[in-house]
Order: structure tokens, then C-alpha cells, then sequence
């Protein structure tokens, strides 16, 4: 079936195409919200922009498809295959992805409160991907890399992640690692006294490592990101998007924010001692009652827009 039929029939109110061959079909900026896919064949289709809200794909094959920014936003994609498919920007929002493989690149998908339970990726690749409140238990991941991903909230119990996959700079505040084995440690990742491990999280058993040293550093923060008294000493905070975000009374001892923008933060009461501002942008920021002793600023936007070069 061709793309101009599957048009027409779905403009007449068909909805069911389920086990149709679509391959190398291409589609651009159309809406098939609520469309039955089961079992289709799309290998090779171009579907970018294409509103697929509310479609059953379960058990499709997506292999290399090409689906820049198309919205998947609660559909049914479990048992489905994307090996080799490029997603950028695509909405997987509330998605059902259960046992799909995921074998392809991600970068800057929503995949929030999506059920990720059992994907395997082999090798993947998701990159400043919104995975907040998701449930990503029981995935196998090899050979992959998940970078600058939004994992709060997010149930990783018993995720597993070979020594071959990269993760970091991940948020991990509030998710449940319970369970959860890496074959490396994490590095440039945020915690909090909310992210759930117990005896059985694998990195316990790392000799002479405490599992909270993994965590040692925070990197990933988005715009607005509520970071109120959070503890981020001596991370690496540099060339981010902090704007606006809420790091009020924030423990930003010896942090590098270094090129990021705080635009609009609030700094109110953050121990910035010793923190490193160079060519960092405060405009508009508050820094009332911030600490800034030995602070390093060349550079430096400052909350009133003059530039301020102390250490040049």
C-alpha cells in the first residue's frame, strides 16, 4: 500500500492497517492519531513530524525509520522494533515501548513516565532525552550510551548496563536503582537522599568503593530545575542551560559553571565559595545573600548585565 492510500482510507475513518507492508513508505506532517499498526511493516518508512498519539505498533517492525519529531505520545509500541532508527526530537510521552528494541539514536526525546520495562539496546544511543518518571526495570543495554538524560524519578530496579555502555551525566534524583547492576562506575551523575539503592544494587559490590562515591559529581540539570539545597561540591556544571533554574541555598562549593548560563536562577543563600564564573551568564539572576568568597569571576555576566572581570 502506498502512502496516498493510506491517506485516503484513514481521511474515510479506516483505522485498521494492522499487518500491512509500509516499508520505505514516506510520510511527512500528517496526523494518524489513533491508528492500528499491529504487526506492520515500516522498515525503512520516513515518518518525521507524523502524529502517531494513540497508535497500536505493538509488534511492528521501525527498523531503520526515519522519525524526526514524530509523536508516538501514548501509543503502543511493546515487542516493536527500531534497531537502526533515527528518533530525534520524537514525543514517546506515556508511550507503552515494554520488551521493544531500541537499538537506535534518541537524541532529545521525551520519553516521560513511558514504560521502558524490558528494552533491550544493543547498541542505542539517547542523548539529552527527558526519561523522568519512566519505568526502564528489567532493560539490558550493551554497547550504549545514555548521556545528559533526565532520569528522575525513573524505576531502573534491576536495570542491567554492560561494562560497555556509557551513562553519565544522569539525573538521577528521586529514581529507584534498586537492584540495578553497571559494569563501570557512573560518573558526572546528580543524586539525592531520594534515590532509592538497597543491598542488592550491584555497586555495593565494587571492593573498596562506597556506592555514593560513584555519584561524586553532578552534571546534568535542565532549565528550571528545582535544585533547592542541593549538594553539588566540587561538580562540573560547565557550558549547561541552568537558566532559571532553583538553586537557592544550593552547596556550589568549588563548582566549575563556567560558561553556563544562570539566567534568571535563583542563587538565593548558595555557598558559591570558591566556585568558578568564568564567562558565565547571571543576568537577572538572584544572588541575595549568596556566598562568593573566592569565587573566580572573568567574564562574568553578573544579575544587572555588566561584566565583571576580577580574576583576568
Amino acid at each position: 500500500m502506498d502512502a496516498g492510500e493510506l491517506l485516503r482510507r484513514y481521511a474515510i475513518g479506516e483505522r485498521n492497517f494492522s499487518g500491512v507492508n509500509f516499508s520505505r513508505l514516506h510520510l511527512e506532517e500528517v496526523d494518524l492519531c489513533g491508528v492500528n499498526l499491529t504487526g506492520a511493516e515500516l522498515t525503512g518508512t520516513h515518518l518525521n513530524d507524523v502524529n502517531l498519539s494513540y497508535a497500536n505498533l505493538s509488534n511492528a517492525s521501525l527498523q531503520r525509520a526515519t522519525l524526526l519529531g514524530a509523536n508516538f505520545e501514548s501509543a503502543n509500541l511493546s515487542n516493536a522494533r527500531l534497531d537502526g532508527s533515527e528518533a530525534e526530537y520524537a514525543n514517546f510521552k506515556a508511550a507503552n515501548l515494554s520488551h521493544a528494541n531500541l537499538s537506535g539514536s534518541f537524541q532529545g526525546v521525551d520519553f516521560s513516565y513511558a514504560d521502558l520495562s524490558n528494552i533491550y539496546m544493543d547498541p542505542g544511543w539517547i542523548e539529552e532525552a527527558n526519561i523522568s518518571y519512566a519505568n526502564l526495570s528489567n532493560i539490558t543495554t550493551y554497547q550504549s550510551t545514555l548521556n545528559k538524560v533526565n532520569l528522575r524519578g525513573a524505576n531502573l530496579s534491576n536495570a542491567f548496563f554492560s561494562d560497555q555502555t556509557r551513562l553519565q551525566k544522569a539525573n538521577f534524583i528521586g529514581a529507584n536503582l534498586t537492584g540495578m547492576g553497571i559494569g563501570e562506575l557512573l560518573t558526572d551523575c546528580i543524586y539525592d537522599t531520594e534515590t532509592i539503592i538497597d543491598e542488592k544494587t550491584r555497586y555495593l559490590f565494587i571492593p573498596g568503593i562506597d556506592f555514593f562515591d560513584i555519584f561524586e559529581r553532578a552534571i546534568f540539570i535542565g532549565s528550571g530545575e528545582n535544585l533547592n539545597s542541593a549538594n553539588l561540591e566540587n561538580t562540573d556544571l560547565s557550558d549547561l542551560d541552568l537558566s532559571e533554574a532553583d538553586l537557592s541555598y544550593a552547596n556550589l562549593k568549588g563548582t566549575n559553571l563556567s560558561n553556563s548560563s544562570l539566567f534568571q536562577a535563583n542563587l538565593e543563600g548558595a555557598d558559591l565559595e570558591g566556585a568558578n564564573l568564568t564567562g558565565a551568564d547571571l543576568e537577572g539572576a538572584n544572588l541575595n545573600d549568596a556566598h562568593l568568597y573566592n569565587a573566580i569571576f572573568y567574564s562574568t555576566v553578573m544579575p544587572d548585565g555588566s561584566i565583571r572581570d576580577d580574576d583576568c
